[in-house]
């Protein structure tokens, strides 16, 4: 389950687009960032994506993205040409097909690789469905079906795009909006696959003397009740509504969102916070944030992307990046399903699952630490002047978010921490510490 949203150059202080997403997935599944550069191909290449295989294109663009370990597809990512894309899982009436096709994440990362821009991304992914159809296990240790949305953006314009099958609809982004897990696109779209409506109209989801509205006639409700998108879409719209311009600072405010003030991880039944946090697999798909991500976007000025590199980023702290020589694969090296010190992502694992515990009394001095870090980084970026001083960033940005979770993480193995949580709670999540071999 996931939040992503979009603001148009005319609503930001900076005049720039501004994307954010959050990836929720399973709590050890780890999310890798990587970047990989520009590259030509052979003809008649083939190309392996998480189930299956289909002819490669010449060319394929330099990008930046975030991708679960085991999977060859990402939920989020950036291209060289300013393109950025993050998906959702949207729950249809229309049958998933379980046995082959193009995941959710696969076909993001074809876009990207693909695109020049939004527009054509999007027509890249409907061109994609038509041609291969979309299907597969999306889930890590549980299997988990469905089909996918989108928001897709580059400095110029977003659309929104939404599938159930092979039909879809898309709608040109004219204000600051949010997509959660359901269908949202109604009478407004802008573009629409061609069968679309007859086809609904021929299963009685959308009368004939009605206008027709996608997510009314292809929706499934029952599941997009229950992922609680509804509250979650609500909660980000809230927020990205209370200000007349919204800066950079503010737009990672939004993806670390709770529902109340006085939340706690281990309160909420339903999937109710933007930035999620797991605690069963009956009523929340045991999903967490893994991952966030924030861009602005510009004509003039090199892409950077935003992004946690850790889950809960209300634990953690936003570092830039940029589309660079490859230097990412090196000082982020990737890991797997079990911990290694060595992957910020799992470093970040000790600190973060340490403050689940009793996260009121620990979440505030760490907080403060990380948020001046993290305005310090935002006021050093826009002095840098090219490729190199964002790579200069990048690294120092890693290496003081790495020493803030092993100052934390010290203090606290020397305190006894009084665990304000239910017994079920701390039996989940030990469980879930002792599979991914935790030291904790």
């Amino acid at each position: 389950m996931c939040d992503t949203f979009v603001i148009p150059p005319h609503q930001t202080t900076s005049g720039k687009m501004i994307f954010g997403k959050n990836s929720d997935r399973e709590p050890n599944e780890m999310q890798s960032v990587e970047y990989y550069p520009a590259k030509d191909h052979t003809a008649n290449e083939i190309l392996d994506c998480t189930y299956m295989s289909i002819p490669q294109v010449k060319h394929t663009k330099a990008i930046l993205i975030s991708r679960p370990f085991w999977m060859w597809g990402s939920e989020m990512g950036l291209n060289e040409k300013k393109v950025v894309i993050g998906n959702e899982a949207v729950f249809t009436k229309m049958p998933v097909n379980k046995k082959s096709g193009l995941t959710g994440m696969d076909l993001l990362r074809l876009a990207l690789e693909r695109a020049d821009t939004a527009h054509q991304a999007l027509d890249i992914i409907i061109q994609l469905l038509t041609d291969f159809g979309q299907g597969s296990n999306c889930g890590y240790t549980h299997t988990f079906y469905y089909h996918n949305s989108y928001i897709i953006a580059d400095p110029q314009e977003a659309w929104i795009l939404e599938t159930a099958g092979t039909f879809w609809a898309a709608k040109k982004v004219k204000d600051r909006t949010s997509i959660s897990n359901r269908l949202s696109i109604g009478e407004d779209f802008n573009e629409i696959h061609p069968e679309a409506i007859a086809y609904a109209r021929s299963k009685g989801w959308s009368k004939k003397n009605e206008t027709f509205h996608f997510a009314n006639s292809y929706a499934d409700r029952f599941y997009s009740y229950f992922s609680g998108s509804k509250i979650r879409q609500r909660l980000s719209k809230i927020y990205l509504c209370s200000l007349e311009k919204i800066d950079l600072k503010y737009a990672m405010d939004i993806l670390r969102s709770h529902q109340h003030e006085e939340f706690h991880p281990d309160q909420s039944y339903l999937m109710s916070d933007v930035c999620a946090h797991s605690a069963n697999s009956l009523t929340r798909h045991a999903a967490q944030t893994c991952n966030s991500m924030i861009t602005e976007l510009d004509a003039e000025n090199p892409p950077i992307a935003w992004t946690t590199m850790t889950s809960a980023p209300c634990t953690s702290v936003f570092k830039p990046l940029g589309l660079t020589d490859g230097f990412m694969n090196e000082i982020v090296p990737q890991k797997d399903k079990y911990f290694d010190k060595q992957s910020i992502w799992w470093f970040h694992e000790l600190l973060h699952r340490r403050i689940l515990m009793n996260y009121h009394e620990l979440i505030i001095p760490i907080r403060k630490e990380f948020q001046e870090l993290e305005l310090s980084l935002i006021k050093k970026i826009h002095q840098t002047k090219s490729d190199a001083d964002i790579e200069i960033l990048t690294k120092e940005s890693i290496q003081k978010h790495q020493q803030i979770i092993t100052k934390f993480t010290e203090e606290l193995s020397q305190l006894e921490v009084k665990s304000a949580t239910c017994w079920l709670y701390n039996r989940y999540w030990n469980r879930i510490n002792s599979q991914a071999r935790i030291p904790l």
